[in-house]
């Protein structure tokens, strides 16, 4: 399973196999800008690929991804399946993680990862 790791937060989600990273961040608690489209076509969920590679199964367009963002190491979360463990560079108040408290009562599994700082205490 690849491993996302998130800095500078320090965050980690554990990916399934073939699952692209906005989806597996979303299964494990995390949300990255609130808004977008989730298919590839608006380029919200660009972010810094800092570590790793990523494979795109699925057509992305150039006017989204263009050959210049990924020469400078963007990637579209929405459609980037990790190729092994991978770091993205996401500033902080564009990713938020929900409450331990909140994933275990909906028994979804997540890696351990500390609630965002603006959560702390609210898991209970």
């Amino acid at each position: 399973m690849p491993n996302v790791r998130i800095e500078p937060q320090g965050w980690e989600a554990h990916l399934r196999e073939g699952e692209p990273i906005l989806a597996g961040l979303n299964r494990c608690g995390y949300t990255v800008r609130q808004v977008g489209c989730r298919r590839g076509g608006c380029g919200i969920c660009k972010l810094e690929l800092v570590a790793g590679s990523v494979t795109y199964e699925k057509v992305v367009a150039d006017d989204v991804l263009s050959g210049d963002d990924k020469a400078a190491g963007k990637c579209l979360t929405c459609r980037a399946v990790p190729d092994g463990d991978v770091t993205l560079h996401v500033d902080d108040g564009e990713i938020s993680a929900a409450p331990a408290g909140l994933l275990r009562f909906l028994n979804i599994s997540s890696p351990a990862a500390p609630p965002a700082p603006s959560m702390q205490g609210k898991d209970n």
